[in-house]
């Protein structure tokens, strides 16, 4: 049996609600949280709780150029981004991860 669940995303381009743009990025957190991270062109990330189906925090001042590469560390304390047009990896801790939409 497939349990399946959907997120919403902005649904046009002059919506205030949802991620906005493209996903072109997603990691699932390994600690059992049941948090997944996505990531879209615009430069977004967004926090989803697969256990509420919601959305649970945005994070900010994530890329230029938009994200391309998402990854939790091993024990969830930590996630990591790259973006397209970035010379850097940027890392988040946990606590960064409460600021809910």
């Amino acid at each position: 049996m497939v349990h399946r669940k959907t997120f919403a995303t902005s649904t046009t381009r002059r919506s205030k609600e949802g991620q906005r743009g493209m996903i072109s990025a997603l990691t699932a957190a390994t600690d059992g949280s049941g948090l997944f991270a996505a990531g879209s062109y615009r430069g977004s990330i967004v926090l989803y709780d697969t256990r509420t189906g919601r959305a649970e925090s945005e994070l900010g001042g994530c890329a230029i150029g938009g994200i391309t590469q998402l990854r939790f560390s091993q024990d969830g304390r930590f996630l990591f981004s790259g973006s397209r047009r970035g010379s850097t990896v940027t890392s988040f801790t946990k606590i960064e991860f409460v600021i809910f939409i």
